[in-house]
């Protein structure tokens, strides 16, 4: 089993019947001494090799922080890698490390890492309805491939298995677009790559890519996914009206025809895709009937419906055709999450609202005989995540208990007896775990709890805090327009001119070990293009700075976080923010509550550096490098003419956050739920340089159609 994950595992259906069967546990993955029950009997084909023989439940990874703290032994979290993940969204160079990240910190959370690679979208020369337009242009084919090899790179260096779900609806729009003929043009061969010398120059060929690249590169830990839209042959097959068995193996026939020249058949590479990709609704089922005036999304859960009827029932006939046909099984993604409890309006991260949906349960809410039953028709993992950012989540679908619906009724099915699956003759039990974590990839998000008295509150005009570096900064004044906690900040207003500044605090007398967290506002539209928070040591070689890992958030105040190593060459030479900003950008930055747990500031209860209130108020210390309390410098400490004794001009230059880390800022708990827990970025080692060369920080989080 994958060190450090939880379970993952794979369903099947049973013939016909579509009911759970009962077997023998299935050697290889620990299931415990409850007697299991074994679904997924019937299904066709094998588990891919490495996942464990289990039904996998999973979550889009909005907030890895809240699945990993929520109790629950989720087996998968996925993300979106869109147009740009290459080179970190702007934040990195096109090295694939952003991806590299992503795998480890999934792992260390406990997941199973899954990737939506949904890039085509992103590509020059339109959306979705110019897909085969896209296909056709050589060179854009040939960056897109070339992105993917970096991937499939990256992805053998982890070592353990991926969950790669390749193009979501690509392959329909391919098949609608070319008229269902595999043989229409596309640029493969032709866009030069060594990796696909050979394959023809057709859509057929553009399947085949991501195998014989898979192949190439030696990712045989790859597990690659292909996208089987229910409208791809023409109408919506799970939400039509009437269809009989018929009409449904008729469609899956089609469907087959064009995708199994893709790589779902044998062919020329060798490998074919592992598993088959479904989307049972891309939305709450109410948000297409309340604001697109479409009912058709709701489906009947009777268990007596008839098998030609919009239900539950036909969709896992359909799954099981498909299933039979092609002899892999399926992994249900972007499952909607609403329920019945819903309030029907728009999503901003408050309990109940997103829209109504039944399917979080229908397949939660027993002891898992709908589970069974889909696995029974070929189904391996339920993944749930929304398909934008309007709809229901599983951080607001709290049901009439009061409780949030698909974490309580996931951890009862997980917990349980009844998650064991069938595998099939192919599957072998995963005994690899990742390989160690590369120099540069820091380690995956911390937990901080900010609620106590910072030394830095800015709720007076004294704070002695400085600004270097490039003439980039116009106005630098504590303010009570925005604050973080209490009533001031500190406001960076910048003058249009492009360049790096760093604005920092002289002399902290951070002990080590200590765990500093900063927080910060951006402006909407900000020309910031770095931004990284960094504690400097009394060796100005020793720096630690904050690697974040989520794209820029903006109008919200995000935080920012670092340990001091045990070893931490102290005092602090100083500590804050770098800055970089293109030409034109006129925006300001607040910044606010900075600082540490310290004994007794917490049981005096104020602040220093311009706190309102208690002994914290008074000087950090008086010795070099202090710095100034309610209006007074400590000696050494930073004075008003933005001199720092302790780094020259010179020195601050050398350890420029321009040359290393462009790092954004981590996301917070969903709109401030779970009070006083914010999400921070790694725990930080000792770099021996001038400043951390780590590249990774954001994350695409995108929504899709």
């Amino acid at each position: 089993m994958i060190s450090g994950m939880h379970r993952f595992s794979c369903l099947f259906l049973c013939a016909l019947g579509l009911s759970a069967c009962a077997g023998s546990a299935p050697a290889g993955e620990p299931l415990g001494t409850t007697e299991q029950s074994v679904v997924g009997t019937t299904a066709q084909g094998s588990v891919p090799t490495g996942l464990p023989a289990r039904f996998a439940i999973g979550l889009f990874d909005t907030d890895r922080e809240w699945m990993a703290t929520s109790g629950v032994k989720w087996d998968v979290s996925y993300q979106y890698f869109t147009k740009g993940w290459i080179g970190n969204y702007g934040f990195g160079a096109a090295d694939g490390l952003y991806a590299s990240g992503a795998l480890y910190d999934a792992h260390d959370a406990g997941f199973l890492p899954a990737i939506q690679y949904y890039q085509i979208v992103g590509e020059p020369g339109g959306g979705e309805q110019q897909m085969l337009g896209k296909l056709q242009n050589v060179a854009t084919m040939k960056s897109y491939y070339g992105d993917f090899k970096v991937l499939m790179q990256r992805i053998k260096e982890y070592g353990a298995p991926v969950l790669v779900l390749v193009e979501a609806d690509g392959y329909g729009f391919a098949e609608l677009q070319s008229g269902g003929n595999p043989n229409a043009a596309a640029a493969v061969a032709s866009t030069g790559l060594p990796e696909l010398a050979g394959l023809p120059n057709t859509v057929a060929g553009w399947g085949l890519s991501y195998l014989a690249i898979k192949k190439a590169l030696g990712a045989a830990n790859a597990i690659l996914g292909v996208h089987v839209s229910g409208w791809a042959t023409g109408g919506d097959l799970p939400a039509a009206g009437t269809l009989s068995d018929t009409d449904i193996n008729n469609a899956v026939n089609t469907g087959y025809g064009f995708l199994s020249p893709l790589g779902l058949g044998n062919n020329v590479t060798g490998l074919t895709y592992d598993v088959l990709v479904g989307d049972p609704c891309d939305r709450d089922a109410d948000y297409y009937a309340i604001v697109r005036g479409d009912g058709s999304k709701w489906w009947n859960t009777s268990d007596t419906a008839p098998g030609d009827s919009r239900s539950f029932n036909r969709y896992a006939k359909w799954l099981q055709a498909w299933n039979v046909k092609s002899g892999k099984r399926w992994v249900l993604w972007q499952v909607p999450e609403g329920n019945s409890n819903q309030l029907n309006v728009n999503n901003a991260g408050k309990p109940r609202q997103g829209y109504k949906d039944n399917r979080s349960e229908y397949f939660l809410g027993d002891t898992g005989a709908h589970v069974a039953k889909f696995a029974n028709a070929g189904v391996l993992a339920l993944l749930f995540g929304g398909g934008d950012g309007v709809q229901s989540t599983h951080q607001t679908d709290v049901f009439t208990d009061g409780q949030l619906y698909i974490k309580t009724h996931a951890k009862a099915l997980i917990d349980g007896p009844n998650l064991a699956i069938a595998t099939g003759p192919g599957w072998t039990a995963n005994t690899t775990a990742p390989a160690p974590r590369p120099a540069g990839i820091p380690l995956p998000p911390i937990q901080v709890d900010d609620n106590y008295p910072h030394q830095y509150e800015f709720e007076t005009p004294f704070h002695a805090w400085n600004v270097q570096g490039d003439a980039i900064v116009g106005k630098f004044v504590q303010t009570t327009d925005k604050a973080y906690h209490g009533t001031g900040s500190l406001a960076v207003t910048f003058n249009g001119t492009a360049g790096t500044a760093h604005v920092f605090i002289g002399g902290p007398k951070a002990p080590a070990e200590a765990i500093i967290d900063y927080h910060i506002w951006l402006p909407k539209n900000t020309q910031i293009t770095a931004v990284q928070a960094y504690a400097e040591g009394s060796d100005p070689n020793f720096t630690w700075t904050v690697d974040s890992r989520k794209i820029i958030k903006t109008e919200e105040w995000r935080t920012f976080a670092l340990k001091l190593p045990k070893a931490a060459t102290l005092p602090l030479r100083r500590m804050g923010f770098d800055f970089t900003v293109t030409a034109g950008f006129t925006g300001t930055v607040y910044i606010d509550t900075v600082g540490w747990p310290d004994a007794a500031l917490i049981a005096d209860g104020g602040g220093i550096g311009g706190s309102t209130a208690g002994a914290g108020g008074a000087a950090v210390g008086t010795g070099t490098g202090g710095s100034m309390g309610s209006g007074t410098t400590g000696a050494g400490g930073a004075d008003s003419t933005g001199t720092d004794p302790g780094a020259t001009p010179d020195e601050v230059d050398n350890t420029s956050s321009t040359r290393g880390c462009k790092c954004s800022l981590p996301r917070r708990g969903r709109l401030g739920s779970f009070a006083g827990l914010v999400t921070a970025a790694a725990l930080l080692t000792l770099a021996r340089s001038r400043r951390m060369r780590a590249r990774r920080s954001v994350d695409a989080g995108s929504g899709r159609r």
